[in-house]
This record gives C-alpha cells, sequence and structure tokens, in this order.
C-alpha cells in the first residue's frame, strides 16, 4: 500500500471508528467461553474440549473497554484417562476499538488436574491428581454492534504448574457476553 493510500485510509478508519465510539460507562458484565482445548507437549493427552464461565466489571471508554474478572473453568483432554482441569482465576482484558474489537486478556490463579482412574479386573487404580498454581493469556476479536451483548473468538497459551511438570496447551474458540 502507497505511503498517499495511507494517509488517506488511516484518518478515515478513525473517524469510522469515532461515530461508533460510546460515552464512557461500566456495566457488570457475565460471559461464557467455549473451546478446543490442545495440549502442548504432553504425552498420551490428545484433543479436548473446555469452557469458562466469567464475571466481571466493563468499564467502556471511547475504543477502549477494560474488563477486570473472576473466573472458572473445566477442560478435559482425550478419553476417560486424560487430564481434568478445573481453574478458578482473576485477571482482566483490555480491547480497543467500538464495533469490531481486538484485545488481549491474561488470568492467574490456582488448577486442579486430575487423571482417570484405571480399572484393572476388580482393582481400580486412583489416578493421580494435584492443585498447583495457574495461568492464561491470550487475544481476543469481539463484535461489539450488539446491545448488551459481545460475541467473540478467543486463542490462548494456559498452564497448570505440576510436581512433575506443567499442564499446557492452548484454547481457542467462542465466547459471549452480557452486560447487565
Amino acid at each position: 500500500m502507497k505511503i498517499a493510500n495511507l494517509l488517506l485510509v488511516a484518518p478515515c478508519a478513525v473517524a469510522a471508528s469515532l461515530l461508533f465510539a460510546s460515552r464512557a460507562e461500566a456495566a457488570p458484565t457475565l460471559a461464557a467461553d467455549v473451546d478446543a482445548a490442545i495440549p502442548i507437549d504432553q504425552n498420551g493427552a490428545s484433543t479436548g474440549f473446555g469452557g469458562a464461565l466469567r464475571f466481571g466489571y466493563q468499564l467502556r471508554l471511547p475504543l477502549i473497554a477494560v474488563t477486570p474478572e473472576v473466573g472458572l473453568s473445566y477442560h478435559f483432554f482425550g478419553d476417560d484417562y486424560g487430564p481434568k482441569v478445573f481453574r478458578g482465576f482473576a485477571g482482566g482484558r483490555l480491547g480497543i476499538g467500538e464495533g469490531i474489537r481486538p484485545g488481549v486478556y491474561a488470568h492467574v490463579g490456582f488448577g486442579s488436574v486430575s487423571i482417570g482412574d484405571v480399572t484393572v479386573g476388580n482393582l481400580v487404580i486412583k489416578g493421580p491428581s494435584h492443585t498447583s498454581s495457574a495461568l492464561d493469556a491470550g487475544i481476543f476479536l469481539d463484535f461489539t454492534l450488539l446491545p448488551k451483548f459481545d460475541l467473540g473468538v478467543h486463542a490462548g497459551y494456559n498452564t497448570v504448574q505440576g510436581d512433575g511438570g506443567a499442564l499446557k496447551w492452548v484454547s481457542a474458540g467462542v465466547h459471549l457476553a452480557y452486560m447487565f
């Protein structure tokens, strides 16, 4: 793209964004995520699914949305013997723009990882489990033109620490947030 075209397109994009900019407002927000979970460097774990419920308080300024939030998530990997992860977390989201809003998110908390029990004849061998620190970070893209709702897609890196090494995975999915 030539510099002259860029100099013409950039101000038009900013002007269009300002047309959709809302006044400053804050609202409690309830959000739900559904995503695929792809393990990283985990022997025996296969792709799984999961989701999260998040509650926060979204502050919307013209062209900026900041949401401190807390939440719970659950992910499972593969079959009955794959890891299952339950997490509680706190963190936030930062989005820039109106209409279409790209942004970043990050959370810290605690996670519980458990491996399914194995049955051999009449003997049940309890699978290992542990609880440790957890974190996630990623990016999102929200569609914000619906009143009271934001609909979007997200992708992120997730980890729960452990004695034998961390359980790490990439998540990618969709989310819906409702502003009260």
